[in-house]
């Protein structure tokens, strides 16, 4: 399963920024960990913002929320979570579903 993280520092801890430092790099040395073992498989920064993005493979909904418990500082980042599909996949079930859809119509 992959999944499309992006994080952003909560509004009300950018004047706090400097101080957050040692949690922010806290959280980039697990991305990189987890990057190792094959976790996540896309880290970058978003242009032109204090933001950034991870694509995580894991194996489950529960393994993606395990990992993410685990990461340092999630207080202070709000985090929009999309979890992605594989395009070939949809293809496949969006054909399936109006298949079915077509024979109920023509009932």
């Amino acid at each position: 399963m992959l999944f499309l993280v992006k994080t952003k520092v909560k509004d009300e801890y950018m004047p706090r920024l400097q101080e957050l430092y040692g949690t922010i790099v806290e959280q980039m040395d697990m991305i990189v960990a987890l990057q190792q073992q094959g976790k996540i498989v896309f880290s970058g920064k978003v242009a032109e913002q204090i933001a950034s993005v991870l694509i995580m493979d894991v194996e489950s909904r529960e393994e993606f929320d395990e990992l993410l418990k685990l990461m340092p500082g999630l207080d202070i980042f709000d985090m929009e979570i999309i979890q992605l599909e594989d395009f070939e996949a949809h293809m496949k079930a969006a054909k399936s579903a109006l298949e079915a859809m077509k024979g109920i119509m023509n009932e």
